[in-house]
């Protein structure tokens, strides 16, 4: 899978994701393209530390720098949205 903010010119490839289709970078030549892998958006550490560098890469602050308690209610997401991922049919199928 990858994301793509075609104003900011950024974009994320999972690069490790047997479903994902790269970024076609014909689309945009000047995208900063950030490639990373399953483990670090399943990791609520790594997930945020690869967001962050999203976020100044598209010139915005980052969210927890000034939410109180965003930090944490995002980590807890993170975990509760990759729980049991490597599970599903789609997935197992493919590993």
């Amino acid at each position: 899978m990858s994301l793509y903010w075609p104003n900011e010119h950024v974009a994320i490839e999972i690069i490790d994701d047997p479903l994902a289709q790269p970024f076609d970078r014909s689309i945009d030549p000047e995208a900063i393209v950030f490639q990373i892998t399953c483990a670090q958006v399943e990791d609520p550490e790594q997930n945020q530390a690869v967001m962050r560098q999203v976020c100044e890469a598209m010139g915005r602050r980052w969210p927890g720098d000034y939410i109180p308690g965003w930090t944490e209610a995002n980590k807890a997401l993170i975990r509760e949205l990759t729980m049991g991922i490597d599970e599903l049919p789609e997935y197992r199928d493919l590993i």
